[in-house]
């Protein structure tokens, strides 16, 4: 093993890692490799290399010889977890970042990353576990109130997620995800006029999502302003013109202002776009 020559290969294979020439950077790994199967910080620069690429299956082979010869710390078994949500494989993610922890508790965003695991797979009581824990040592982290708070609404808790949507905007206030799904909650607790005045600020700053206008235009309609409330499903249905929600909204609109005709029309517009629950108002809105 000619040591001089494997730090010289090292050297070069981070430089060109650098460059982001991460083909150029593998090839001088593996000849690092070659003539010292053993060396244990090759491996974890050669998995973080094919992750780069998205070469997700050799990365975790890579990360798995790095673990094998002898890697210690975190970082190691983050990236691996890193690798398995990139293949969808969130329940190896999840144990990878669970290691990741348990090497160093003050490795805090493997919690984080864990609790998405947790949510997506509908875990949502320990995704919140995992969230509190997080937020207890990053309380200014957006993210994380913004993930607690949809865990909440996903959980029917809408007083919670308001809250955790509200301070996740109180800190990134042009974080639209987090304001799309606050004015949700708002509308869930039938705070209409928050709901709706946050639909304005969403479309003030993006008016090109047909649902947002309808959403906005839900509000209207709780709120009895048929006028406002026509003109936001008029525009969703202009943007999106297989809406099929946005066309049976509008028909309860024009039910409720009296245009009978026009009201069954979008009923049945409703319907032939797929909107199967608009069949149980058939006798009500085209009698």
């Amino acid at each position: 093993m000619d040591f001089a020559f494997n730090k010289a290969n090292l050297g070069l294979g981070n430089v060109y890692f650098a460059k982001q020439d991460y083909p150029k950077a593998i090839s001088y790994y593996k000849k690092v490799l070659e003539s010292d199967p053993k060396n244990e910080k090759t491996p974890t620069n050669m998995g973080m290399a094919y992750l780069k690429m998205g070469e997700h299956e050799l990365a975790l082979q890579a990360f798995d010889l790095a673990i094998k010869n002898g890697v210690k710390g975190p970082q190691v078994f983050f990236n691996k977890g890193v690798c398995y949500l990139k293949t969808g494989d969130k329940r190896s993610a999840i144990g990878c970042f669970t290691s990741s922890y348990a090497e160093d508790s003050k490795y805090i965003k493997s919690i984080l990353e864990r609790a998405k695991c947790y949510a997506s797979l509908e875990k949502y009581n320990e995704a919140l576990q995992d969230l509190n824990l997080y937020i207890r040592s990053n309380p200014n982290d957006p993210e994380a109130y913004y993930v607690r708070g949809v865990t909440k609404l996903t959980m029917n808790d809408y007083n919670g997620a308001v809250f955790d949507l509200t301070t996740c905007l109180d800190i990134k206030p042009d974080y639209m995800s987090a304001a799309e799904n606050l004015a949700m909650a708002h509308y869930q607790l039938k705070n209409y006029p928050q709901a709706l005045n946050l639909y304005s600020k969403i479309l003030a700053m993006d008016d090109s999502n047909a649902k947002h206008f309808m959403q906005r235009g839900l509000c209207y309609l709780a709120l009895d302003d048929y006028k406002n409330a026509l003109k936001d499903f008029d525009k969703s249905i202009q943007i999106e013109s297989t809406l099929a929600e946005a066309y049976f909204n509008r028909a309860n609109v024009h039910k409720k202002m009296d245009l009978d005709r026009k009201a069954c029309d979008d009923l049945k517009m409703s319907i032939k776009h797929g909107y199967k629950q608009g069949l149980a108002y058939e006798n009500i809105l085209c009698d």
